[in-house]
């Protein structure tokens, strides 16, 4: 066993978004003393003893800051290791020469360049595969009032902003450029200056123009007055206009149905009736299908490890258990046909209680790792990783797998730290398919009966790729649901930058007769699919 820190190949700084509630967070980084870290919140240095304490200085595998109080959700904890340079110690002549003095020589030396490559690797530099190349800076005369660009050979050089040489402004730039205020600029980007809302006169005898400024109300009442016609432009354009509403705007669910427009709806509540298989997500306000996870049989695979009786960690006894040192693992070979897809990994400890170690508090680390290649594969996949002090209180930890698409066939834990640490239980956690979901609201009255066509207009959001009419259909139907029309999608165009789509769903339903509206969403294929809303459907006559 070293008797002194073991320095390995880390980046020497770590960060996470506070929830108000932690107080505690880990450096995954050795330190030699207490000031070697410096603790910022949003940038903010903090106190150490006033704002926060430190524990683990001088363990190989990190420890944590303690802070007095949780900070705000939200805010970013940026936990740095920085040393201060300098020469502390000095070698006489003809003097001991011990092997601990050099180690802890050594490991300060390597720590302090640890600390200058995270440095360097923060900076503008050139690439490593860049050929030769000046990025030198002219003395302070020579950068007055100038720029920095890059001249043809990708060399450094300084200019001032006027410079035809390295900028060519349009006159409409020059233009906007000279504006000395917002009403100037304004008048040259032809904004108005104010919101120009169209009366329903205007939105329904088309009067009104794109450029004025469209309510929800108003593109709601424009589609009912083409409901008559069949301009599918103008009717994508009006949907278009209310979906991106809803997406922005967050707008209350829409009840009833305003002319011939019906089941407006961007399920701000869980209000459809019908939802198999589907999950209500009340911060994104939609329906989804998402994968699930179940544990995978103890008795399936073959239990490996370099730890003594790794079958014991799968036995589902707690009497029983696996010794495991530092590197040493614990695992299973599910085979070369059977890889599985692993969520997560959950560990518990061998005496049932809180201590994994007994007699001491190290620190201790897990890492769920993964290969298709062989069992403990030092190249394997790093699947995710926990940190805690024996002493946290904590019987069981959970890992939870950064990599859900791929299957492998040896999946194990592997442990890190000192001393000899117990574990009873390891249970792996494999990824499900998506259950396909059917859903559909309540029936609607309509005003006129027997129309011969509708048009649906929904937003979805794909989670993987998908074909649609097969991976996902919709059927309308005017007679309650007793006889369906199967519906033909057109995609309209996204909905911002976030994967939600607007598509167009037309169904024939002149078979049909009655003045019972509803429709029918099914996904197949056991296909990832978030419906976000329904925009409407329109009936044709």
């Amino acid at each position: 066993m070293a008797d002194h820190i073991q320095i390995g190949d880390v980046v020497p700084r770590v960060s996470y978004t506070a929830d108000a509630v932690t107080t505690a967070f880990t450096y995954p980084f050795p330190i030699f003393k207490e000031t070697d870290l410096s603790v910022y919140v949003d940038g903010t240095l903090q106190g150490l003893g006033s704002d926060y304490t430190v524990s683990g200085a001088g363990a190989s595998a990190g420890g944590s800051t303690n802070f007095a109080s949780a900070p705000s959700a939200g805010a970013l904890v940026a936990i740095v290791r920085q040393l201060s340079v300098k020469r502390t110690s000095d070698f006489q002549s003809s003097g001991e020469f011990r092997a601990n003095v050099i180690n802890d020589e050594l490991d300060f030396l390597t720590a302090a360049l640890q600390q200058v490559d995270d440095k360097v690797s923060r900076t503008v530099h050139l690439s490593a595969s860049d050929a030769s190349s000046s990025l030198v800076l002219p003395t302070s005369i020579g950068r007055v009032n100038r720029v920095i660009g890059f001249d043809v050979d990708g060399d450094l050089v300084m200019h001032f902003p006027n410079e035809e040489t390295y900028i060519t402004l349009s006159s409409f730039a020059v233009s906007l450029a000279d504006d000395v205020d917002a009403t100037e600029a304004r008048a040259t980007l032809g904004v108005q200056a104010k919101l120009d809302l169209p009366s329903q006169t205007e939105a329904e005898s088309g009067i009104a123009t794109l450029e004025r400024a469209w309510s929800a109300e108003r593109v709601k009442q424009a589609i009912t007055a083409l409901s008559t016609g069949e301009d599918d432009v103008a009717r994508d354009m009006a949907s278009s206009a209310l979906a991106y509403a809803m997406a922005q705007n967050d707008a209350t669910s829409i009840a009833g149905s305003i002319g011939q427009f019906y089941f407006s709806d961007d399920f701000e509540g869980d209000s459809l009736v019908t939802k198999a298989n589907a999950t209500y997500d009340v911060a994104g306000d939609f329906y989804s299908n998402p994968a699930d996870d179940i544990i995978v049989s103890g008795a399936t695979g073959s239990a490996q490890g370099t730890g003594a009786s790794p079958a014991n960690a799968f036995d589902g006894a707690t009497g029983t258990y696996v010794s495991l040192i530092d590197g040493q693992n614990v695992g299973k070979d599910y085979g070369s046909a059977t890889g599985k897809r692993i969520s997560k990994v959950y560990i518990s400890n061998g005496d049932g209680g809180t201590n994994w170690v007994v007699g001491s508090a190290p620190t201790i680390q897990f890492t769920l790792r993964a290969s298709n290649s062989s069992f403990g594969d030092a190249g394997g996949a790093n699947l995710g990783t926990v940190l805690f002090t024996d002493d946290s209180g904590v019987s069981a930890h959970t890992i939870n797998s950064n990599d859900t698409l791929n299957a492998y066939r040896y999946i194990w834990v592997e442990r890190g730290g000192s001393s000899t640490c117990t574990i009873a239980t390891v249970d792996f956690f494999e990824v499900t398919d998506s259950a396909n979901m059917v859903l559909s609201p309540s029936i609607a009255t309509l005003t006129t009966t027997s129309p011969p066509d509708i048009l649906a207009y929904i937003v979805i959001a794909p989670q993987e790729s998908i074909t649609i009419g097969t991976d996902i259909a919709m059927t309308m139907s005017i007679d309650g649901g007793t006889t369906n029309a199967t519906g033909m999608w057109t995609k309209v165009g996204d909905i911002g930058s976030d994967g939600k789509q607007l598509w167009r769903v037309e169904a024939d339903v002149s078979a049909q007769s009655g003045a019972s509206l509803t429709y029918e969403i099914t996904t197949a294929n056991n296909k990832e699919i978030r419906l976000h809303a329904c925009v409407g459907l329109v009936t044709i006559y």
